[in-house]
C-alpha cells in the first residue's frame, strides 16, 4: 500500500490504483518558510508551484525544489502535508495520493530529527 507516514495509512489508495485515476501531471504547491535556514536558501515565505509527474519521488521533488530556491541541499529539505508527518524520499506523489494543488510545507530537516 502507498502513502505518507500518517496516523491512518489505511485510508490511502494503493499507488498503482491511484495512477489509474490520476495519470497526468499534478500541480504541487510548496510553502517555503519566511526566514530561517541559511541566508542563500531564499526563504521568503513564498509558495512555489511545480507541475510534476505523479510517479515523481519525494527525493526527485526535493532536487527540483533545491534547484528552484537555490543552494539548499535536498537532504536538508523536509516535506509534509497538513495530515501527514515527514514524507519519505523513496515514495512517490502517487504513493501519497497527491492531487492537483496539494500544499506541501517545506522545513529544514535537523540532524537527528531535532527541531529548532
Amino acid at each position: 500500500m502507498s502513502n505518507f507516514k500518517t496516523d491512518d495509512e489505511s485510508s490511502l489508495m494503493a499507488e498503482d490504483q491511484w495512477l489509474k485515476f490520476y495519470p497526468n501531471n499534478v500541480t504541487v504547491n510548496v510553502k517555503v518558510p519566511l526566514g530561517g535556514g541559511e541566508e542563500d536558501w531564499n526563504f521568503k515565505g513564498q509558495i512555489i508551484q511545480m507541475s510534476m509527474d505523479p510517479k515523481t519521488t519525494m527525493a526527485e521533488l526535493k532536487d527540483a525544489i533545491s534547484a528552484y530556491i537555490g543552494n539548499m541541499p535536498p537532504k536538508k529539505i523536509r516535506l509534509r502535508t497538513f495530515n501527514h508527518s515527514a514524507l519519505k524520499d523513496k515514495f512517490s506523489l502517487a504513493h501519497y495520493n497527491v492531487i492537483d494543488n496539494t500544499l506541501l510545507e517545506l522545513s529544514v530537516k535537523e540532524r537527528g530529527g531535532r527541531k529548532k
